[in-house]
Formats: C-alpha cells, structure tokens, sequence
C-alpha cells in the first residue's frame, strides 16, 4: 500500500497483448509524457527482442526526460533465452521480471519453503544485441489484484510485477520529488537504484537448486528491495555490465559511488557468480527453458579495491573483466551474475554482468530450422488469388526462425531465376528480380483466411526488419511491396 503521494502515474494495461498495435501504446506514452506523469507503467508487450524496437526508442527517450518507465518483461518463460519483450528492452527503460514469494513454489522440490525463486513464466533475455534484460524482479505470482464489478481475484504475471515497480518509484518520488525537481536525469537515477537494490534468488528450473543463483538474463538483479531504494544513503550510477560476446568482448566498465550519507564510508567490492547455461538445442537451435541446466561458468575479473568515500561525494570505481576458460563454445554458454558493493555502514548494493562466450555471428549463421514451406498445391502450383471463388486461393509461407534475423526478404523473381543470379540490393528489372512480397498484417494469429471479416489489403511489405526468434505464418494475396499487384505469368 501506498500512502497519498504527489507523483503522476499512468498504467497501461491490456489483457491480450495481440489487441492493439505499437502506435497506439507510443501514442499512450507520449500522452502520458505530456500530461506531466512522473512513472508511466505498461503490463504489455510481444516477444521481440531488439533495443531498437519503435516503441523501447519512444520509452527509452521519455525515459531520458525524466519519467520512470517499467514495463513488464512478458510470460513466455518456457520458450527460453532470446526470447525478451518490445518496450522493454529499451534503454533506462525497467524491464520487470515475475518472482514467485508465495512460499509454495509452483514445481515440485524436497524443499517446500524455498522461497523467493523465479517464476516459470517470466521471460528470459539477453536481447539479441545482448544487452542485459530483464532489469530487475517484483512479486508476479498468486498476487490479489482488483477486477471490474468491485471484486477481487488471484492473478499471476508480469503485468503484476511491473507496476509493484512502479509503486515503488511512486513512493520515492512521493518523499524527494520527481522529474520537475530534479531534471532529466532523474529516470536514470532511481532505475539505478532500483535495479541496485536486487537480492538474488535461488534458481528454479525443473528443480530447486539453491546452490546456484537465478541469472540475470531471467531476473535481472533479482527481487526489488524498497527499502535500499526509498532508504539508502549510498547511491549507484552505471549500466549494467553487458559484456557482449566472444568478438565484441567489452573487458572494462566503470561505476561511480556516491556516499550521501553524513559519515565516511568505506566500500568493498565482491563477484557474485550465478548460474551459466548452455542454450544450444541441435534439434531446434536454443533450448526451451525446461531444458537448461545450471551451470558455473566464471570470468576472471579484477576488483576494484577497496574505497573510502567521504560524505557528499563520489569516488570512480573500474571493473576490468575477462572471457571465461574452460568452456565449450559450440553449445553456446551464457554466464553471468553481479558485483556487490558493500559499504562499512550496511548498505549491500550490486550491478549486474553478462555475456555470451561464444562468436555470435558464427553461432547463428544458419536462421532457419528446415526449409521455409509453401502451401503444397500439388503439380500446378497455381493461384488466381480470388478469395470470391475460394478463401484459400492464396499462398501461405511458413517459417521457423531458430534465432533472431535482422533482416527478412521474401523476393519474387522471373521463371527460372537461380541464386547465382542473386545481387544484393536487388533491383526491379534487373537480374530476373520482379519486387518483394506484402503479406497480411497479423496472419500468424490466425487460423484460416475470412474475407468477411478481415482485410486483404491490409498488408506489411518485405524486408521485415528485426524479426524475432519462432515461428511464422505469411499470407501473400499477390501484392508486392510497391503497392501493386502482380501480372498473371510464372515466377521464381
């Protein structure tokens, strides 16, 4: 419960994330942004991925005038890493992760107590530029919530997670002020220290281990502390250590320690390794959840010593990192975990680390699992395209991509064109290339084409860019990507 504060805050909350597109939710944000909120918390999201999203771009810059922004990590756990939310994974943008506190874990174990652990569902990162997501962990499972007709019932979710985020940063702002006071900065602050003040939880995958830790590609940081953030006299300015993979290895990072207290505090510093895993699936590309096993994969790492800090200033610490040894790259090993930072005057902080000790663009050189599948049609392989005489007179591609693409093409070429033929950019009228498809917005959600109901015309044209890991359906009705529709003939 929150007593009566000054801060702003606007929720989003929708119940099936599939109901609205991303220029209503930014077209909300930016609502928001200029109603004057403080903290704009969303309980929304499709997995997607990438820093750049649209929608993590609009949040990430909101956050940079000063609003704290969460946003719920998502509920596709079992899907596995790489597997991060839109909105989310934008910079200074708090990607919240579902902690079960119940005290009755939902799996079985000989340890019933063992409490606070990761909930199944939550959703794991890194992004696929590797950045650290989630952020940080909040109550998500069996948590009372309010429902329409003045009732209550028991919900489980992110979307319970990130607004008890959100509460928090409420509350700070409601004792020292927000955005009008403290400028633009602020955001960046008080996510620093939120996600500082996370306590690690013992990890929770088929069994309950606790002689590892949950990582931060599934909790960030871990379980949101209120009182480090409403309370510290320390206070935390860094990014989290993203420490990309074998090739883009960053080694050094920096942190600076403020000691706003009225007493000399001297800080130590210490690693916390937590579990590393193996996310290599041969049969599908990377394991779903219930398939990762802990393992402890530990970077050499050089420690700041320690440092005295007098009242009112800050000291610049410097963390130095190397790649793991003793690992096999070709399962693709993610390690992580985080460095404390432990004052004389009992305040325990931390910054969390990750990286992938395997070459990326090695690792995922081939994107697809199997071919991709046209709809069969038999010998003729012929469509007129008219829904009038038959809904399914059309052509239907399907495709897995094991891991995330960048870029997606889906090229129509004159008969007989062949690769060697291939020039990239390709160019209409030249070497055969005819012009990209334009599928139907949205087809990979639903079963079977219904003209009554949906429209043809509404349509995304190729390349796709930044497609996300899984599974997709494409409906192309003979529109290419120019807007016009193709000539009856024979194509490649």
């Amino acid at each position: 419960m929150l007593p009566s504060t000054n801060s702003n805050l606007l929720t989003i909350y929708l119940q099936d994330p599939w109901d609205t597109d991303e220029d209503v939710l930014i077209q909300a944000f930016c609502d928001a942004y200029g109603a004057g909120a403080d903290v704009i918390t969303a309980s929304i999201g499709r997995p997607d991925g990438f820093a750049d999203d649209p929608w993590a771009l609009v949040a990430n810059r909101i956050a940079d005038k000063g609003v704290v922004v969460t946003i719920s990590a998502g509920n596709e756990g079992n899907t596995g890493p790489f597997y991060s939310s839109s909105g989310a994974n934008g910079y200074n943008v708090l990607s919240v992760a579902a902690i079960n506190v119940t005290g009755n874990p939902n799996i079985s174990t000989s340890d019933p107590s063992a409490a606070p652990i990761p909930a199944l569902f939550t959703s794991w990162g890194p992004t696929n530029e590797l950045l650290l997501k989630p952020d940080i962990g909040a109550p998500g499972f069996e948590i009372l919530s309010t429902v329409p007709s003045n009732d209550y019932i028991s919900m489980s979710g992110t979307s319970m997670a990130a607004p008890y985020i959100a509460g928090i940063a409420a509350l700070y702002i409601s004792k020292y002020g927000g955005r009008e006071m403290h400028g633009s900065g602020f955001a960046k602050m008080l996510a620093n220290r939120i996600v500082s003040s996370g306590v690690s939880i013992g990890w929770a995958l088929g069994d309950i281990d606790l002689g590892f830790r949950a990582p931060p590609f599934q909790v960030g940081t871990g379980l949101v502390n209120a009182l480090k953030v409403i309370d510290y006299d320390t206070e935390l300015e860094f990014e989290p250590f993203s420490l990309s993979d074998s090739i883009q290895f960053r080694s050094t990072w920096t942190a600076n320690v403020t000691n706003s207290g009225n007493q000399t505090v001297v800080y130590s510093f210490e690693l916390e390794t937590q579990a590393g895993v193996e996310i290599l699936d041969p049969h599908y590309g990377i394991k779903t959840a219930y398939k990762l096993e802990p393992l402890r994969i530990v970077p050499p790492v050089s420690l700041p010593s320690d440092v005295a800090v007098v009242p009112g200033e800050t000291e610049q610490v410097e963390f130095t990192f190397g790649l793991p040894e003793h690992i096999n790259d070709d399962y693709l090993p993610l390690y992580g975990g985080k460095v404390w930072i432990r004052g004389s005057n009992g305040d325990d902080l931390s910054i969390p680390y990750g990286g992938a000790a395997y070459d990326t663009e090695k690792a995922f050189d081939s994107m697809f699992l199997g071919e991709p599948f046209i709809t069969d049609r038999g010998a003729n392989w012929t469509w007129s395209f008219n829904t009038d005489k038959s809904r399914f007179d059309f052509v239907e591609l399907s495709a897995r991509l094991d891991y995330p693409c960048f870029h997606l093409r889906w090229d129509i070429y004159t008969p007989f064109w062949t690769e060697i033929h291939w020039d990239y950019p390709p160019v209409v009228g030249e070497s055969g290339y005819v012009g990209a498809a334009a599928t139907m917005r949205d087809a990979d959600t639903f079963w079977y084409y219904d003209p009554s109901r949906m429209d043809k015309d509404q349509t995304v044209s190729f390349p796709m860019m930044r497609v996300p890991r899984g599974y997709a359906k494409h409906w192309w009705f003979g529109k290419l990507a120019n807007g016009s529709y193709i000539a009856p003939g024979n194509y490649t």
